[in-house]
């Protein structure tokens, strides 16, 4: 590339970069902005409560990506292993008498419009409140 341009002084000037051959290579965007949305006391969602899952963003495009999306309770917001899969695979899901005491995580995967597969989760700051079955 070569850039002409005038100085202050009123004089010209000429610069040329080099030519490189070097593959430029995609930097992976990690997703943003997930999280659980729902209406009522932010001391934990009662039994009954819709959840929802916010949208995503990722600077690498998510236009006609298909997400999909698992939901889960543990007693423990730190350790998904050992976790119950729920039935919704929607970005929504209604809690029940069972899931009193836990805390719902949802977890989203999908592939970016730059073709990398993404992983994204977010779990309920506080358990579901209610009577445990």
């Amino acid at each position: 590339m070569t850039a002409n341009f005038t100085d202050s002084a009123g004089l010209r000037h000429s610069a040329t970069s080099p030519v490189s051959t070097s593959t430029v290579e995609n930097q992976n965007d990690p997703a943003v902005g997930l999280s659980l949305a729902y209406t009522g006391s932010p001391a934990g969602p009662p039994i009954g409560t819709l959840l929802r899952a916010t949208p995503i963003s990722d600077a690498d495009g998510v236009e006609d990506v298909v997400f999909t999306y698992t939901w889960t309770r543990s007693t423990d917001p730190a350790v998904p292993a050992g976790s119950t899969v729920l039935g919704s695979t929607s970005n929504a899901y209604t809690t029940t008498a069972a899931d009193a005491g836990s805390y719902i995580r949802v977890t989203v995967t999908y592939t970016d419009n730059l073709g990398t597969a993404e992983t994204a989760t977010a779990v309920l700051e506080a358990p579901v409140v209610g009577a445990t079955p």
